[in-house]
């Protein structure tokens, strides 16, 4: 896959790599072709890395009421330890906390106003052809492809013009320090589910 990926994303957009990843996975082949790693601790419990953001955003609110938002066994908030819900499969959780780490680096060092766009993706993403040029893209627009939406926007490609991007990347902001928002925008598109508590 790192050699697919040179050669159909990175050479063909004539871009720069940054990944945002495990501080612990050293050996991961895409670091020899990064231009910025931003490495962070693994949790075994999401839940402790959302706690930590929440302290450094100054917040103290019931986060985990947002456990609400999406099927019960659903994978929107996988990766954090179960409460009051059934487990849930999969890493949405992981991927919100790496995109706010993200967002934290590409404000702090201004990536936003050195870059027109930004393509943000999984290495897990499979790029057979190389990928559409981005001056077809129309710039006021962010790009998602169709297809796996699981009740909502796929995951796993988007590419954001840099005006987007902070917003883009930001939503674990919104979760941590006003959930109730958080939870009443999925009630309108209607994601969430009561839950239902008792022996």
């Amino acid at each position: 896959p790192v050699t697919i990926i040179k050669r159909n994303v990175l050479s063909s957009l004539h871009a720069d790599l940054a990944l945002c990843v495990e501080k612990s996975n050293t050996s991961d082949p895409f670091r020899k072709h990064a231009k910025y790693i931003w490495e962070y601790p693994d949790y075994l419990d999401w839940g402790k890395a959302y706690d930590d953001v929440q302290a450094e955003l100054n917040s103290t609110t019931n986060w985990r009421s947002i456990l609400t938002v999406g099927k019960m066994d659903g994978c929107l908030f996988g990766g954090i330890r179960p409460q009051f819900r059934a487990a849930a499969k999969g890493s949405g959780a992981v991927l919100f906390y790496y995109r706010w780490r993200a967002y934290e680096n590409i404000k702090k060092l201004g990536l936003d106003k050195q870059y027109d766009w930004f393509v943000i993706t999984r290495s897990d993403f499979m790029y057979d052809v190389p990928h559409p040029p981005l001056e077809l893209l129309d710039c006021t627009s962010i790009w998602s492809p169709d297809g796996e939406k699981y009740g909502g926007i796929t995951d796993r490609h988007t590419i954001c013009p840099s005006r987007y991007i902070l917003d883009y990347l930001e939503v674990l902001r919104l979760m941590l320090t006003s959930p109730d928002v958080f939870i009443n925008i999925c009630n309108t598109y209607g994601m969430t589910e009561p839950i239902v508590t008792g022996k």
